[in-house]
């Protein structure tokens, strides 16, 4: 962790010393990508040691994490832009991340202690030699819930602002996405809880079937901004909180096996990953510039294809859980 954290600040402070877009593709997409992986990997990794009881609403909470920096940090690095610049933005923000982040490093360990290698032993594979979950229908099945819901969320996070500015102003934009995002911690957090005491497919398919009938109506016929601001805390509490489904799924797919909850919440996150780089592409597809300052009752500004592509999905979300639900109730897992 504490190499991520070094190579994380150097990234951000690197940057604001360079002149070519490629050279911030390294150090921003890159280097600072992955040494952000190196910090919070462990957290996930060590996260099923520490709470079994309240497992749901503990990952909720650390996934909540991502919703308020989502709400805090970009007000803080607009206001920082407007009055320092960019390069000093990225020196200051680097600060502000070695600050906050070092204590927390050092708060951060496993229930049990991490042994020693001993000199004249073999060293510990990074992987398991076996990962029996590859065998297991639940862990494909609910990849593939994955993959579908990443995509219907993914077009409504980068577009809901511009929907927003075409019909009332950036100000208004701004209000929306910090409500979606308040909206995400919320449902991350709740939906956690509710994976303490639920199955998670089927909360899963009560969520995305309600993001559906948003996304279909609500945000298809918005004709105002107070219908926007309504579709974003739905749909931001229904399907930003997701992510939390990740870890009682995890535990489910590893069966007995609890070492290899970590490796499948990696998985998962590798689903999303694929489908935050496939989701932007389908959604620049469909998003109709043409139209932008068009009408119409229904799919105004060019959105018309996206807002049936979104509902269609956290549609198809909805049946795949149910159908895990179903099947996972009355086929046996397998024993590993």
């Amino acid at each position: 962790m504490w190499v991520g954290l070094i190579l994380a600040v150097a990234a951000l402070v690197v940057s604001s010393f360079v002149n070519a877009v490629w050279q911030l593709i390294i150090l921003q997409g890159i280097i600072y990508g992955w040494a952000g992986g190196m910090v919070y990997i462990p957290v996930v990794f060590w996260l099923p040691d520490w709470f079994v009881k309240h497992r749901g609403l503990a990952g909720g909470i650390v996934m909540g994490g991502t919703g308020v920096g989502g709400f805090i940090f970009p007000l803080i690095l607009n206001a920082l832009l407007y009055r320092v610049g960019f390069r000093w933005t990225l020196r200051i923000w680097a600060l502000i991340f070695a600050v906050a982040a070092g204590p927390s490093v050092l708060l951060v360990n496993p229930r049990v202690p991490l042994r020693k290698h001993e000199k004249g032993t073999p060293r510990p594979s990074v992987l398991p030699k076996e990962l029996p979950f590859f065998r297991d229908w639940a862990f494909w099945m609910f990849s593939l819930v994955n993959m579908l819901q990443a995509l219907s969320y993914f077009p409504v996070s980068l577009y809901l602002t511009v929907y927003t500015t075409s019909l009332s102003s950036e100000r208004s934009s701004a209000a929306v996405l910090s409500v979606f995002n308040i909206a995400c911690i919320v449902g991350q957090v709740f939906i956690g809880w509710l994976c303490d005491r639920m199955a998670y497919a089927w909360i899963s398919t009560v969520s995305q079937l309600g993001s559906a009938i948003v996304a279909f109506l609500l945000w298809g016929y918005a004709s105002n901004v107070g219908m926007v601001f309504g579709f974003a805390v739905l749909f931001g509490g229904l399907s930003g909180g997701f992510a939390s489904i990740w870890q009682p799924a995890a535990t489910d797919c590893a069966g007995t096996r609890g070492e290899l909850q970590p490796y499948i919440f990696g998985l998962f996150a590798t689903v999303k990953g694929v489908a935050a780089v496939i989701g932007p592409i389908i959604s620049g597809e469909m998003y109709d510039d043409r139209n932008a300052g068009s009408g119409g009752r229904y799919g105004r500004f060019g959105f018309g294809e996206m807002e049936i592509f979104v509902g269609s999905l956290a549609l198809a979300t909805a049946v795949v859980s149910a159908v895990l639900g179903v099947v996972r109730v009355k086929v046996k897992r397998p024993v590993y």
